[in-house]
């Protein structure tokens, strides 16, 4: 067991953790054998998390390194250094605005127990905007919190923020992915459980006629410089039908991951209007979730809804008037459920946090089974309620 007296102490409200806070601690903890963390909990403070929840979130942040220690302080922290041994306290400098204030701080710890040394590491570059106000502000406004919290904080923050639990609907083709969402809102609705839909297909859609000029123009612009003026209507804006028509004309797919990467920023600042104001469980319905990066707008938290190939071209070819070949090479495009799969299987191995529910899309669709599957998306989300 490493000596207190070695060990630096770095005391924050967690509320929520940031990726500048373990940033600053994983530093210290490669210069000294351990770091103890408290989450700071003052009665006259008003948080938006609880004192649990807070512990809990800390303690997740650095649950892969024992010698991180996590616990809670109460009353005054220079007290509480000298009772538990330790003598030097962490604290992290964003800017030079910072150090007047911490260097009055230092001093006054000193004055209420003498050998309380203060010890300051600067900010990583990257992460200097990033505070736990900022990121409250970011997600009240349904902005990206990836460079300010990990998912985990991001999924918290926006159900007591936001009032918003999200799930990702995604499968192949045809698989039945509408007709589940349809029904399975009907179940839910009927529960007295809120929930509403986001189809990512609509939002792209909006793109082509969206209202905002520098939007349309500037999207329009990035298209006619990949795939040409062709894709242009009479006005110089892009047309949904033309561009779609030269994306599936070409059979290396190149055309459709590249249209993918035009419409990222656009339908980040659409989906973020559409966001805004709503409670409940939303779900995001998109079948190139996976292919796109998408799921973590859910945390990684997925639905994905199979089907049996055969099934997905009957469906394929009378809901789209395709013949047989046209229909198959659709269905290759898309992607097959296991592939999506494998994608959302990575995603929440390299983010620590997700999950995914399978539901296959080609069976009846008896209450029973849409009662099952309501059941098991409101075990991923205790805030939700259910009648």
């Amino acid at each position: 067991m490493s000596d207190p007296a070695l060990v630096p102490v770095f005391a924050f409200s967690a509320d929520p953790p940031t990726l500048a806070h373990a940033s600053l601690v994983r530093r210290a903890r490669r210069l000294f054998p351990a770091v103890r963390v408290l989450v700071a909990d003052h009665a006259e403070k008003r948080y938006r998390f609880t004192r649990e929840e807070r512990l809990a979130m800390a303690k997740r942040l650095f649950r892969d390194d024992p010698t991180i220690g996590v616990g809670i302080l109460t009353g005054l922290l220079a007290d509480h250094l000298y009772r538990q041994g330790h003598r030097m306290l962490l604290r992290g400098l964003r800017d030079h605005g910072d150090l007047g204030p911490e260097m009055a701080l230092a001093r006054a710890h000193q004055g209420q127990v003498a050998g309380i040394e203060t010890l300051y590491l600067p900010a990583d570059p990257a992460l200097r905007h990033v505070s736990s106000s900022m990121a409250k502000a970011v997600c009240i406004e349904q902005g990206d919190l990836r460079e300010y919290v990990p998912l985990f904080v991001k999924e918290a923050m926006e159900e007591r923020l936001l009032g918003q639990c999200r799930l990702c609907i995604t499968g192949p083709i045809a698989c039945g992915k509408t007709t589940i969402v349809a029904r399975l809102t009907d179940h839910l609705r009927r529960r007295k459980v809120s929930v509403d839909e986001i189809d990512m297909d609509a939002v792209t859609a909006g793109i082509y006629d969206c209202a905002d000029p520098g939007v349309r123009a500037d999207f329009s612009r990035r298209l006619a410089e990949a795939f040409g003026e062709k894709v242009l209507g009479p006005g110089g804006m892009a047309e949904k039908a033309l561009v779609r028509r030269h994306v599936y004309a070409d059979q290396t797919g190149r055309a459709l991951e590249r249209l993918g990467e035009i419409i990222e920023g656009p339908l980040e600042v659409e989906l973020r209007r559409r966001l805004l104001g709503r409670k409940g469980l939303i779900l995001l319905s998109a079948a190139v979730a996976a292919e796109r990066d998408w799921t973590w707008h859910t945390n990684h938290r997925v639905l994905l809804v199979r089907a049996d190939p055969a099934l997905q071209l009957g469906r394929l070819a009378r809901r789209d008037h395709l013949d047989e070949d046209e229909a198959r090479r659709r269905i290759a495009l898309s992607g097959t459920a296991e592939e999506k799969g494998a994608r959302i299987a990575r995603a929440i191995a390299e983010s620590g946090h997700g999950s995914v529910l399978e539901f296959d899309g080609g069976l009846d669709l008896e209450e029973a089974r849409v009662g099952a599957l309501a059941d098991a998306i409101l075990g991923l989300f205790p805030a939700l309620k259910s009648a």
